[in-house]
């Protein structure tokens, strides 16, 4: 089976889609895309869980019960935070190194 083909060889199958082997430019292209899309995903994320630590300390109003489950979706909010920046400053040195 052709591994640029998915479908095509499935009996009664409509998907005969056929991929032809990525030209290097295009490959570029793509892996670029997946790397915007990676750090805005870990940006959201980042974001999500700062959402939700602030929700969690305006519900924990009463008896502080949430204060220690709040403090620790804080933390991984700020490393997920991180990892998008990570992700943002590498992307350059890989278009750097991709356009060699």
């Amino acid at each position: 089976m052709n591994r640029w083909r998915r479908g095509a060889d499935v009996a009664g199958s409509r998907a005969e889609h056929r991929r032809d082997p990525p030209v290097r430019g295009s490959r570029q292209a793509a892996d670029g895309e997946r790397i915007d899309r990676a750090a805005k995903s870990a940006d959201w994320a980042g974001r999500a869980l700062k959402y939700a630590a602030e929700d969690l300390r305006e519900a924990d109003t009463t008896d502080g019960s949430l204060e220690g489950l709040t403090e620790v979706v804080l933390e991984e909010a700020g490393r997920v935070s991180s990892l998008a920046e990570d992700i943002e400053s590498r992307k350059d040195d890989w278009r750097r190194d991709a356009a060699r």
